[in-house]
């Protein structure tokens, strides 16, 4: 092969390569629901999905992006209406500067917490979403004016936000709510349904998690890491052998 040849195929795998880290994408969805704050609603009937994932310098600008996809699996004669998503942010970036830059339904407004007043009078303003807690960003699908009063029952949609810099990564976005009460269950996200059977709405929380680093809520169990799950059976197994070679 050439020396002309070896080079541009070089060139064409690190172009690709590039182009990969680029666009590289981590994620988890959750699942709905679990817990609903309305008690005459029929929490087996909430079901939704929610992805997040973060897209690494994917934004015209070069920034990251947060790809929020969202499923309505409601269904008739139960439909809802999905109007709003609360989400967690526990990174070193100020919320305030993510900007919603890609809206299918044309009605989307992003609200981020904030700290209002000086030390040590400050107040933290946050996305309170019924009795699950107080979230970081609040994406109201459905603020006025609106094109659209939100997701509709079995509708797929993706929104886009993008972060201002670079260096985010899915679990970023992964933590538990702020409880302030006992009585208060924190969840990774909530949504909230509306326009239900007889005008019902309801807040509700995750039940379950498909990255075993993400809870959906604070009533769900710890899952241990990995590697601690290695480590146990390690043991285990080390133990068992001990034994063995004692009565050997």
């Amino acid at each position: 092969m050439s020396r002309s040849v070896t080079f541009a195929t070089s060139a064409l795998i690190a172009g690709l390569v590039a182009v990969t880290l680029t666009t590289r994408a981590e994620a988890f969805t959750l699942t709905f629901s679990a817990f609903a704050s309305d008690a005459g609603a029929d929490v087996e009937l909430l079901d939704a999905t929610l992805s997040l994932s973060v897209a690494t310098a994917a934004g015209a600008s070069g920034n990251d992006l947060l790809i929020v996809e969202l499923v309505n699996q409601t269904a008739p004669p139960d439909a809802y209406t999905l109007s709003a998503v609360y989400l967690n942010y526990t990174g070193g970036a100020d919320p305030s500067a993510f900007t919603l830059v890609s809206d299918p339904l044309g009605g989307g407004v992003l609200t981020a917490g904030k700290t209002i007043g000086h030390d040590p009078h400050q107040t933290t303003l946050q996305p309170h979403a019924g009795g699950f807690g107080y979230y970081d960003l609040l994406l109201d699908l459905s603020a006025p004016p609106r094109a659209s009063d939100g997701l509709a029952a079995g509708e797929r949609a993706t929104w886009e936000l993008d972060l201002g810099a670079t260096g985010f990564a899915d679990l970023d976005f992964g933590n538990l709510s702020t409880t302030r009460s006992p009585n208060q269950v924190g969840g990774a996200a909530a949504l909230k349904f509306t326009q239900g059977p007889h005008g019902d709405s309801a807040f509700v929380l995750p039940g379950l998690s498909d990255d075993p680093r993400v809870r959906p809520n604070s009533v769900a169990a710890v899952i241990p890491e990995p590697t601690s799950g290695v480590l146990i059976v390690s043991a285990v197994l080390g133990l068992a052998w001990r034994v063995r070679q004692a009565r050997g």
